[in-house]
């Protein structure tokens, strides 16, 4: 197995996964103020969805991300942004059956952008105060990573709601 399979293995579980923790949130909860310095469910899983799309076709590799072409304005987020503050995890709105369908397509293109990415290619992330990295390990990290610990952190929520946290 060659690291563009490996990296496609990741990205793929870690979509999964993260799709298998929301699968029994409902939209009530997903915008329930946790309290604190806490995110709600929606403002999490929406961020992790637009961040991937972002990362993946606009940070990698100066394209428009989905979410700007064919599925602007159906994304089901209120306010689409990669990034996430305090203000807008608090206010955005998300309708998950448009939400989902866009996260199968930007978990798809992430999928099919592992499996033939140039992984010895250097990407600047001075943006992020990370210096150069090579590719796999801005799709190991940057990716498969981030996404992983938004299940994590969504998990966490559900716990301090009385949920059932982790998907298995």
């Amino acid at each position: 197995m060659n690291g563009n399979a490996v990296l496609q293995q990741a990205v793929g579980f870690a979509s999964y996964y993260i799709q298998q923790v929301m699968a029994d949130v409902s939209a009530e909860d997903a915008h329930r103020d946790p309290g604190g310095t806490m995110q709600t469910i929606a403002a999490t899983y929406a961020h992790a969805v637009i961040s991937t799309d972002w990362q993946i076709h606009s940070f990698f590799n100066g394209q428009p991300a989905l979410y700007e072409g064919e599925w602007a304005g159906k994304t089901g987020v209120s306010v689409v942004r990669p990034d996430i503050t305090a203000e807008w995890g608090k206010s955005v709105q998300v309708d998950f059956a448009q939400l989902n369908a866009y996260a199968q397509a930007v978990f798809g293109a992430a999928m099919a952008y592992a499996g033939g990415a140039d992984l010895e290619r250097m990407i600047d992330l001075s943006l992020v105060g990370a210096g150069s990295q090579n590719h796999a390990w801005c799709i190991a990290n940057l990716v498969a990573g981030h996404l992983a610990t938004m299940s994590g952190e969504i998990a966490a929520v559900k716990g301090t709601f009385g949920l059932k946290g982790d998907a298995f």
